[in-house]
């Protein structure tokens, strides 16, 4: 007999660092490797810790729950595989994004950061904690 079950999940506390790692690789049986997910992601500059999947027991002020983003990991190519990697860092000194690739680093613009590039996978988001 088949049942209808959900789990769910709460925080007990906010890290002042946030670290969002997204599964974009997934085995494929078929071929026994990896393939890469391409669906698109979005993900704001600024994140604001939903109080229905904190503990009933946190007690957090806004400033506690609100947090920047302030580094972008991507993947860039087709395949899992392949490709390269590339980070965008929101720097404090410049109050601005830079571009990190290889060697190279250059400003962007905020926009540039939450619209990557057709291949281009968000795949580490680092968020700082407002208070």
């Amino acid at each position: 007999e088949q049942t209808e079950a959900s789990r769910t999940g709460s925080l007990e506390e906010l890290p002042p660092v946030l670290i969002l790692h997204l599964k974009r690789m997934v085995y494929d049986g078929s071929t026994g490797g990896c393939q890469k997910v391409m669906k698109e992601v979005t993900f704001p500059v600024d994140l604001e810790i939903s109080r229905d999947i904190l503990s009933v027991k946190t007690k957090y002020n806004v400033k506690q729950k609100q947090y920047k983003l302030f580094g972008v990991v991507y993947h860039n190519g087709m395949e899992a595989t392949k490709g390269h990697y590339v980070a965008d860092v929101f720097h404090t000194g410049y109050m601005s994004w830079l571009r990190c690739d290889d060697s190279q680093v250059r400003g962007i613009e905020e926009e540039d950061v939450v619209n990557p590039s057709k291949g281009s996978a968000p795949y580490i988001l680092f968020y700082r904690r407002c208070d």
